[in-house]
């Protein structure tokens, strides 16, 4: 299975450059090229705003499936998000809120 690059730079609510964590959480599922991929919790370290990493995509899988996202930033946000992962890559995070 090919997996999809996130790469995206975060920012905090006043503009400057995000620092943090991001804790992935993704379901068993069969991806859309029949590939097994088991639950997981994926946690990334987000500095200066980076964000650069790999995910199984989502879309076409079997049962259909979402990533669950929780951000915990140092200026004391934490919030939860779903994302829907296509096939190919890269992507931006706003990309995967809205696929």
């Amino acid at each position: 299975m090919n997996l999809t690059r996130i790469l995206d730079t975060l920012k905090d609510a006043d503009g400057n450059l995000a620092n943090g964590r991001l804790v992935i959480e993704c379901p068993n599922y069969i991806a859309a090229d029949g590939t097994a991929v088991a639950a997981s919790v994926i946690t990334i370290p987000i500095t200066n705003g980076a964000a650069d990493f790999l995910l199984a995509p989502t879309a076409g899988s079997s049962p259909a499936v979402k990533y669950t996202v929780n951000y915990f930033l140092q200026n004391t946000a934490k919030y939860e998000e779903t994302w829907t992962v296509p096939i190919g890559s890269p992507i931006t995070i706003a990309q995967a809120r809205g696929f």
